[in-house]
């Protein structure tokens, strides 16, 4: 695969105004004005009048944390307006999957780099109803397409990938943070052996703590 590539990331329909506590167009259900702790209240673009009436879009809070973590690490971030559908769509491959890291694909539109060459994988991504270039098993595939005529090759990358989850993909180095099923650590690896992982965090929270922290180690990856 080439060393570059000409970024392409995703770019959702709703988008999340930085503000902590604002207002939207009239589009949320009614029952999103129940109280349900810990909330965040968010404005999100539709496109409407200014003067349309307005209600609160309601996030979960350790959904909020993570974003805010990326905001202060200077990348471009967007809730969506309501969650995407829970859906199974990778039958029991990834069973082990956290809540918490499907909550933040269901509940986030977009988080990006600040030259989008580096995005989170979404649940838009995970349908393959994004504008994005590269499908979220876009790494995988390209170590199946090397490994064509070499069974024992092509196993070993299954494998691989069944105990690792991608989270972000990275254009310009064809690199990847996944979370690793032993031990829920997050690795990174990059081409040309993306299976060839090192540690990065010990945990998918712990990965927003070093992004909140500005990490060196994040900003020389991503």
């Amino acid at each position: 695969a080439p060393q570059e590539h000409s970024p392409n990331p995703c770019h959702p329909r709703h988008v999340v105004a930085s503000s902590s506590l604002l207002y939207l167009p009239s589009l949320a259900p009614a029952r999103l004005w129940k109280p349900r702790p810990p909330i965040h209240v968010h404005a999100v673009e539709t496109g409407r009048s200014m003067n349309a009436e307005l209600v609160p879009v309601i996030i979960p809070a350790h959904v909020e944390s993570k974003l805010q973590s990326l905001r202060s690490a200077g990348w471009n971030v967007a809730a969506r307006l309501n969650a995407a559908d829970e859906r199974d769509l990778q039958g029991t491959r990834y069973a082990w999957v956290p809540d918490s890291v499907r909550d933040f694909q269901r509940w986030t539109a977009r988080a990006e780099n600040p030259d989008r060459t580096a995005w989170f994988i979404l649940q838009a991504e995970l349908e393959g109803t994004s504008d994005c270039a590269f499908s979220w098993d876009a790494w995988e595939r390209m170590s199946l397409d090397a490994a064509e005529g070499d069974g024992p090759f092509g196993a070993g990358v299954r494998t691989f990938w069944d105990d690792h989850y991608p989270i972000v993909q990275h254009v310009t180095t064809y690199g990847h943070l996944s979370l690793r099923r032993d031990g829920l650590t997050i690795v990174w690896g990059m081409e040309p052996e993306f299976e060839e992982c090192s540690l990065v965090a010990g945990s998918f929270d712990e990965l927003f703590l070093l992004f909140g922290e500005r990490s060196a180690l994040l900003r020389e990856l991503l």
